[in-house]
């Protein structure tokens, strides 16, 4: 039998590089927040740049969140989740980059706009993560080929349901959809909704729901002397209680 991989995942080796990318660019928008200060004008070129060190945050907790919790679960989610944050992160640098003013309106209000835009975008690919975790629970629960058809379909008519409620957020897009387009959205999310809703259902009445697995050995923690350090190791890898049964060495004489 062979032993176990001790090798880290690939999510646990991207950990240190994302907490550095926080820890710079928390550092990057403080020295732009400094540098306003100093100079005592905070011009639209300062607004794009400080946003734009937002949107890098939020990519870099919503990646260490898929790569810390959602992994755990599931790297098919975990990949997901990261293809969402490099979209949100790619479509926010470029929607505040592209923000230009209208003849009515100022650069600084045309980019809080488009910031506002982008939150949307977070809104609905967050979510659609958050549906399709839940989906994947149901379908993990019941493992009948039934239920994994229909949770299949749903997870697929929720993520173009989600493609389709994000077009009409982007600034550069057309404001006026055809009825065809926005029906369409509907179909979608009616669908989507009434697969969410019968996979518990079908699961009540024809799946059975799978046992959680046994728990694992618990590993206890390697004995000690009194003093902490660690005893000895035996030749079949196990602690070396022998050492503890060997007759203390005598005091020396006292003169």
């Amino acid at each position: 039998m062979s032993a176990p991989s001790t090798q880290p995942s690939v999510w646990t080796r991207l950990r240190p590089t994302i907490l550095k990318s926080i820890i710079g660019a928390v550092i990057a928008a403080a020295a732009v927040a400094i540098y306003g200060v100093i100079v005592g004008s905070f011009g639209a070129l300062e607004l794009k740049l400080l946003l734009v060190i937002v949107v890098f945050i939020a990519f870099a907790l919503f990646t260490l969140f898929d790569a810390e919790v959602v992994s755990r679960r599931s790297d098919r989610l975990a990949l997901a989740g990261l293809v969402v944050s490099v979209y949100l992160l790619v479509a926010g640098i470029l929607m505040i980059a592209l923000a230009s003013p209208t003849s009515s309106e100022d650069v600084e209000g045309r980019t809080a706009e488009v910031f506002a835009r982008w939150i949307a975008l977070v809104v609905i690919g967050r979510g659609l993560l958050l549906w399709l975790w839940l989906l994947d629970e149901g379908r993990r629960a019941y493992r009948t080929p039934l239920l994994q058809r229909v949770a299949v379909t749903t997870m697929a008519l929720a993520t173009v349901f989600a493609i389709l409620l994000s077009i009409p957020v982007f600034p550069w897009t057309d404001a006026h959809f055809p009825d065809a387009y926005w029906r369409s959205l509907g179909v979608a999310a009616i669908l989507a909704l009434l697969g969410s809703a019968l996979i518990p259902l079908l699961g009540r009445f024809f799946g059975r729901r799978t046992p959680p697995p046994p728990p694992g050995p618990r590993r206890l923690a390697w004995p000690r002397f009194e003093d902490g350090t660690p005893l000895p190791a035996g030749p079949d890898g196990r602690p070396d209680f022998s050492v503890l049964e060997q007759p203390a060495a005598p005091e020396p004489p006292q003169a």
